[in-house]
């Protein structure tokens, strides 16, 4: 069976990180929690308030510019076999279309046989199962 937490996180779907050493990401901004479970449970009982969905345990936060936010999508979304990247979702969330965005790269891969589009969809061709990383890196 497929994990929900990484096809959360491949997808690009918020996520709340609680707990020590918990990572979070919502609204373009990451974060992580600090990992001493000692430290954590000091830093909610004593830390100051912060606004959701951050905690007084958050020690580190940094933003995902769109940039950023677009490639990812691309390198998980691949991940995902039978679904890939769907271009409706894509134009829906960025209000660009993946040609706009990765025309060449996505001709190129195509071209090369490790990427077909199937039903507005793009994602790895069989062939491409095990050479995943040559195209992840592709939108690094």
């Amino acid at each position: 069976r497929a994990c929900r937490h990484n096809l959360s996180i491949w997808r690009l779907e918020p996520y709340l990180g609680l707990g020590a050493g918990a990572h979070g990401a919502v609204h373009g901004l990451r974060y992580a929690n600090v990992r001493h479970p000692a430290a954590y449970v000091d830093s909610i009982r004593t830390g100051a308030s912060t606004s959701f969905p951050l905690s007084a345990a958050a020690f580190e936060t940094w933003p995902v510019d769109p940039e950023t936010e677009r490639k990812e999508r691309m390198m998980l979304g691949l991940r995902l076999l039978e679904e890939g990247v769907d271009e409706a979702g894509y134009q829906a969330r960025f209000g660009s279309s993946l040609a706009n965005d990765f025309g060449d790269t996505l001709a190129s891969l195509e071209g090369l046989g490790l990427v077909e589009w199937q039903a507005g969809r793009v994602r790895l061709t069989p062939r491409a199962h095990l050479l995943g990383n040559q195209v992840f890196v592709r939108f690094v």
